[in-house]
């Protein structure tokens, strides 16, 4: 395991400014504890075997991964659908960058067995943890439409963890990554998302009452009534404005790809729905979200989607890396590239 620092180190290069990100690294496994490609990753593909076929092709998909971080070239990464602290480790070694450290607390998804972790220039201040605690939505309350048995649906997130950081120029500040269910348009998983919001919501409010800001990120597997995407995909869901405001109404959080101002440029995921390589309507989609409290949205100088790679018949994953730029100098002179 190594969700605590051995070290309290910040090996940035540049100091003035903080960069954060995450990407759904689309199964990145490693072993099935037999040096062949792990025997978990089949269970999200209806084909029912692993897009992995061989060794070969599960450290050709590493590389690909690293190749788009590498051009990120970010301080702190999120790393979703990540099988175990061995395969951060393996990510670090093919960005060939020792500058990062890799962090990650095992999750409850027994299912697929993924994870959520970070690879990071700067150590958090302690371990990483989870909190365990779910959430109960009223089906009446929710506009899913759900049509399960029960008046009521209770969740938890088995996939998600919390990180404390302090950066000088920003202070004390806690990161939150998730993964939350799929299928956005799946009126059962809308009901369930929305359960997992409203944990992630109660976490991040009680880091918000110690004093710290917050970042929250991940593959929500949602859209943003707010911030439309490339396809002007609109939520069944009120998973967006529960992660953005408070009970009264009031905008705690907000969404770094409403600064993007080119619609067309705002998805973070491509799902080839006929597989035939080509990207038609409704294909391009922004489901992998990243929110930050309201000093921080103060501080941003930079946001940017990294969807310009075909995946189409490669390794890479299917979804893009989400970046945003902060500010940690005194005076800040916020300027949103639109790209």
């Amino acid at each position: 395991m190594c969700s605590s620092p051995t070290t309290s180190q910040d090996r940035r290069s540049d100091k003035s400014v903080l960069s954060v990100a995450m990407i759904n690294a689309e199964w990145l496994f490693w072993d099935d504890g037999k040096g062949g490609p792990s025997t978990k990753c089949p269970l999200d593909h209806s084909a029912g075997t692993c897009p992995w076929a061989d060794k070969e092709e599960v450290e050709d998909h590493i590389l690909a991964v690293a190749v788009e971080l590498i051009e990120a070239d970010v301080d702190i990464i999120t790393i979703v659908e990540a099988q175990d602290c061995v395969v951060l480790q393996c990510l670090i070694n093919a960005m060939g960058d020792k500058s990062y450290k890799p962090y990650l607390i095992p999750g409850k998804d027994t299912a697929t067995d993924q994870n959520v972790g970070i690879i990071s220039r700067i150590d958090p201040e302690s371990a990483l943890f989870r909190d365990e605690q779910r959430a109960v939505i009223r089906r009446e309350d929710s506009p899913c439409g759900s049509t399960l048995p029960n008046p009521t649906y209770e969740s938890g997130v088995s996939k998600h963890f919390i990180a404390r950081f302090n950066v000088p120029g920003i202070g004390p500040f806690s990161l939150i990554g998730l993964h939350f269910l799929a299928y956005p348009t799946d009126k059962e998983r809308c009901i369930k998302r929305e359960a997992q919001a409203t944990v992630i919501k109660n976490i991040f409010e009680k880091e918000m009452d110690a004093g710290r800001e917050v970042i929250v990120l991940g593959d929500v597997n949602d859209f943003d009534a707010d911030v439309l995407d490339a396809s002007s995909s609109k939520p069944i869901s009120r998973v967006s404005r529960i992660l953005k405001y408070d009970d009264q109404g009031r905008k705690i959080m907000y969404n770094v790809a409403e600064l993007i101002k080119s619609q067309p440029e705002r998805y973070s995921n491509w799902w080839d729905k006929n597989d035939n390589c080509k990207i038609e309507l409704g294909e391009l989609s922004l489901i992998d979200h990243l929110l930050v409290s309201t000093k921080l949205r103060g501080l941003v100088e930079s946001v940017k989607i990294y969807n310009i790679i075909q995946v189409c018949g490669s390794l890479q994953s299917d979804h893009y890396p989400v970046k945003v730029t902060l500010s940690t100098s005194s005076s800040t002179n916020t300027t949103i590239l639109n790209k």
